[in-house]
């Protein structure tokens, strides 16, 4: 501990914590007095130490003087509660480097913040604090040992720091502006420097100066950096005390959507509407504060933002209602799924519409596992369905069980954006006319870039009416069901995004396919229509079967099918042309479809590369810039991969350009997608072969590099994938190595999973090159002593 002139906090907070500490070290920076006297009871070593205007050094001095092999940091405000204190006691056994522990900060207002923090972690001499003031010691940790792993312990430390004296705060604030403003002038400019000095201001009043800071720090923090949650919320905060209402609401929601689980934004954002009086709005974001409960504890969060302080200002709001006789509007909405066997996906699913959805409704068709039992856990109502072989038959059996205004429907491997609830609220409530929406359906078909999608429009959410009924056996649609009843216009496209993880999952995809193949196989009997063709063929597609695929699309299109799904027709029955190598046969169909659709980017891409495949590269060169000039299709009129439009195109287009001989161009191309970090998966490749043709492979990936600026782990496990393609191990190595550095400090299970699994495909490819060199003569042993010295992250054959 550092203190000075303690002796009414210390004795408190010594007492919390001596029988579970071997030894006392307090560090005195100038007290005046009892506090020495008080320290010394208690058995403390105590070292007197002239004060430097800096709190790390006072911090160092201590940790200089431990003997222990764990070092537990507290202030003299602070009292650590006696649940879980036993826990210090099996610290030897823990394999881990430091803990987080729960820091209770309360004010003489009664609000309770509560925050994470590194408190207690290995003696090390080489871990020293940082900072002149708010001291941190996790960067020097993790910089001696990249390794580190940190967990979080169950203790609770009350601070009491933020009550007392507004003199003695004053003092506090100033003394702390009066360091930082003097590093700040030396010339340190520090993200975690300008977040401190903003933070001071905002304490001081001093709004307008708190902002300025906050805005200079913001710019150089990446969204996974600790305080940058904060820092988000702190400037919001700023912004309501200028009364700049508008500003503020804007950064809420730009932080919603890095954050949509920090209660603490939404019940900023909520107190926003309060303020510009915009009552019904306020009222349905805190009972969505409500819904998300309180934040999680990887948060500076204040307690009660997702429990009482949010019900004591909904019944605020409800009193002023009343009393102004505003109507509260407020359409509610069922969520209905069908589900079977669905463990893994169910509770993804539930939890991303609950905050949303005032009912859930899951009919199960037969699951032999856990399915219905945590649907029920989270809440929604299940009904047991015997299995038809007839889609449409389940869904509208859920929709008779929907009791609300409005339906949304998901599958159980999709999921909801959790920013996105108070849109889809906002849209059911001014609905006017409107019956249905189409939503944005992203169907991701790869794991390691996030640009790897293919956009699909759907009817999802629509009003709850008996005539409105899901027709088709398989691939069921209501949307024609609206449209017959109250027309075309009645159905409108909207920024809401479903996410679809089911074409991740190759072993169940493949079992899809064979059921949808069955049932289609039978509706094909009874009705030869278009939409049963077309359904049949793209099952036949998906397996990669393009024969069979092609013969059902062009018998669907001799038939003259609708408008709803001929622009995909075409292009799908190209695709099996080229892929059979019949290219005059695709070249054909993409003018026909062409003709019909002239601004449907994913046809000229195909032009292109059917041309390209038959070498007649001015040609292709020349499509393949239409495909650009004509960009990304409209979502609600076509189904596409992401960037077919404007990345894929670029990639396909410089590698054509580069076989031409022209190189210089197709490496301009190429940049304007890099510096926007569009598609690195198929950017990145072509891009980097040009560079190894002018310079040798260091001076190219430092190009690389510096176009991209790879500073988050998505960026970086993109390109490990990329020189795994190109079968680059070393760099590879590199950028897998940079990926795990940045997963240290921002720990993602999924992420972790990520890695992983690229790691384990190359010691299992690694592993399959050096069974095919062995001679029949290798001993058995042999072999697998050879093939478990390749378990050593992903080690490239020839190391």
């Amino acid at each position: 501990m550092i203190v000075k002139n303690e002796e009414e906090n210390l004795p408190r907070c010594l007492s919390s914590i001596k029988d579970y500490i071997d030894e006392i070290i307090i560090v005195d920076t100038g007290s005046e007095d009892n506090t020495i006297q008080i320290a010394l009871s208690f058995g403390a070593r105590v070292i007197e130490e002239a004060w430097q205007n800096n709190f790390s050094h006072a911090r160092n001095v201590g940790l200089c003087q431990a003997k222990g092999e764990w070092i537990l940091f507290l202030d003299a405000d602070e009292e650590v509660m006696p649940d879980n204190l036993w826990q210090l006691r099996d610290l030897p056994s823990q394999n881990a480097d430091g803990f987080f522990i729960q820091i209770l900060n309360r004010d003489d207002k009664g609000n309770t913040i509560k925050q994470s923090a590194l408190r207690l972690f290995r003696n090390n001499p080489l871990h020293r604090f940082r900072g002149s003031i708010h001291e941190q010691i996790i960067d020097s940790i993790l910089e001696h040992n990249p390794e580190a792993q940190f967990q979080h312990l169950d203790l609770i430390v009350k601070h009491t720091g933020y009550q007392g004296k507004s003199i003695t705060q004053k003092d506090k604030i100033q003394r702390n502006l009066s360091i930082l403003n003097y590093e700040f002038e030396q010339g340190n400019q520090s993200p975690f420097l300008l977040f401190n000095l903003a933070t001071e201001y905002l304490r001081s009043g001093d709004f307008p100066k708190a902002l300025h800071f906050y805005d200079l720090a913001e710019p150089q923090l990446e969204p996974w950096v600790s305080y940058s949650h904060l820092l988000g919320k702190k400037k919001i905060q700023c912004l309501i005390l200028l009364e700049d209402y508008q500003s503020a609401l804007e950064v809420t929601n730009e932080y919603l959507h890095l954050y949509p689980d920090y209660t603490d934004l939404l019940f900023l954002k909520a107190s926003i509407y309060y303020h510009k009086k915009d009552f019904i709005n306020s009222l349905q974001t805190f009972r969505e504060c409500l819904k998300l409960g309180e934040a999680p504890g990887s948060y500076v969060s204040e307690e009660g933002v997702g429990s009482f302080k949010a019900e004591r200002s909904i019944n605020r709001i409800l009193e002023l209602l009343k009393q102004s006789d505003i109507p509260e509007k407020r359409a509610d909405l069922s969520l209905c799924l069908i589900v079977k066997n669905e463990q893994k996906n169910i509770a993804r699913c539930i939890k991303s519409a609950k905050g949303v959805a005032d009912e859930i409704i899951v009919v199960d068709t037969g699951s032999q596992d856990h399915t219905a039992t945590l649907a029920r856990k989270l809440g929604a109502r299940v009904y047991n369905f015997d299995w038809s072989g007839n889609f449409a038959e389940a869904r509208n059996f859920s929709l008779a069980m929907a009791r609300s205004e409005w339906v949304l429907i998901l599958d159980a491997d999709e999921t909801l954006r959790l920013e996105e609830h108070k849109q889809i609220r906002d849209i059911i409530n001014k609905a006017g006319d409107t019956q249905g929406f189409y939503l944005k359906l992203i169907n991701y078909f790869g794991t390691v870039d996030p640009d790897d999608y293919v956009v699909d429009a759907v009817c999802r959410l629509f009003r709850n009416q008996p005539e409105y009924q899901f027709a088709g056996a398989i691939h069921e649609n209501i949307s024609q069901s609206i449209i017959g009843a109250a027309g075309s216009a009645s159905i409108v496209p909207t920024e809401i995004h479903i996410d679809h993880w089911g074409y991740l999952t190759r072993p169940i995809l493949k079992k899809k396919n064979i059921r949808n193949t069955q049932i289609l196989q039978q509706e094909v009997v009874k009705n030869n229509d278009p939409y049963t063709l077309y359904a049949m063929g793209t099952e036949f597609f998906q397996q990669a079967q393009y024969k069979d695929a092609s013969s059902y699309y062009c018998e669907a299109l001799r038939q003259h099918c609708d408008d709803g799904m001929l622009s995909d027709l075409y292009f799908k029955t190209a695709i099996c042309y080229l892929e059979q190598e019949q290219y005059y046969q695709g070249v054909e169909m993409v003018k026909r479809g062409l003709q019909l659709f002239p601004d449907f980017a994913s046809l000229w891409y195909l032009y292109g590369m059917l041309e390209y495949q038959q070498n007649n590269l001015e040609k292709a060169c020349k499509i393949w810039q239409t495909t650009l000039a004509t960009g990304d299709p409209p979502w609600h009129k076509y189904t596409f991969p992401k960037g077919i439009g404007t990345f894929r195109t670029a990639a396909v287009l410089a590698v054509c350009l580069e076989k031409m001989g022209q190189n210089k161009e197709a490496e301009l191309l190429l940049e304007q997608f890099l510096e926007k970090r569009q598609g690195l998966l198929s950017i990145a490749p072509p891009y980097y072969r040009l560079l190894e043709k002018k310079y040798d492979s260091n001076k190219a990936v430092e190009i690389l590099i510096e176009k991209i600026k790879p500073l988050d782990f998505s960026c970086c496990f993109i390109l490990a994938d990329v020189f795994n393609q190109l079968g680059r191990p070393v760099i590879r190595q590199g950028f897998i190595k940079y990926s795990l550095e940045l997963l240290i400090q921002q720990p993602l299970e999924t992420d972790f999973m990520k890695l992983a699994g690229m790691q384990l495909g190359i010691i299992l490819k690694n592993c399959a090159e050096v069974i095919k060199k062995f001679p029949a003569s290798i001993s058995t042993d042999y072999k697998i002593k050879k093939i478990s010295s390749l378990f050593n992250l992903g080690v490239d054959l020839s190391q």
